[in-house]
């Protein structure tokens, strides 16, 4: 059931830890990525992860590296 799909409280600190949940820089998208996990978990069949201002026209290495550090550690965590 859904409720029980997006309650996280249950989850071990070592898997927020996988996901970057406590990371400010990637405890958004962490958290993306650990309730799409949960919800294929619970027979979701399409899920959709989204992270936004991927507007590369000016300022690329900056972007890219904050964008990395928001994205890389929770995707590393859901392909785990």
């Amino acid at each position: 059931d859904l409720p029980k799909a997006l309650d996280v409280s249950s989850e071990k600190k070592e898997t927020l830890d996988l996901y970057g949940i406590n990371d400010r820089a990637s405890a958004d998208f962490g958290r993306q990525c650990l309730l799409a996990r949960r919800l294929v978990e619970a027979g979701v069949r399409f899920v959709e992860l989204t992270h936004g201002n991927w507007d590369q026209h000016r300022n690329l290495k900056g972007d890219l590296e904050r964008h990395g550090e928001a994205i890389d550690k929770p995707i590393t965590g859901l392909l785990a």
